[in-house]
């Protein structure tokens, strides 16, 4: 079997939608809190594109806050995945996220959609 690398043409990942899927109530505790910083309410996100690839080994959802450079959380997902649930995120911050699929070639390029919430 042959990997060639990942590319727009072999897949069109797009973040279809960046959806508010509902608002749960933050139980606080230390690890979710940032000095100095107060947090909204928690909630669920739901990230969903169209798997078009036929040659992934997984898919990769990356997040950051706004502002800041470097992604903090990395998500694996396996093969022909279309959807990823993140329960981490809060009211009042602004997310950007990517979705690339991976295999033992490399990684998709893919575009960054930022969602406040």
């Amino acid at each position: 079997m042959h990997n060639s690398p990942l590319s727009c043409k072999h897949l069109l990942l797009m973040i279809l939608s960046l959806l508010l899927f509902s608002c749960v109530s933050s139980e606080s505790d230390s690890s979710d809190q940032i000095i100095d910083q107060p947090l909204g309410e928690k909630l669920q996100l739901v990230i969903s594109w169209y798997d078009n690839s036929d040659n992934e080994s997984g898919y990769i959802v990356e997040r950051r806050l706004a502002g800041e450079d470097a992604y903090d959380q990395a998500i694996f997902l396996p093969q022909d995945s279309d959807r990823y649930d993140d329960k981490t995120a809060f009211t009042g911050q602004t997310y950007c996220y990517q979705v690339s699929a991976y295999n033992q070639a490399g990684k998709s390029a893919s575009d960054e959609v930022c969602i406040a919430i």
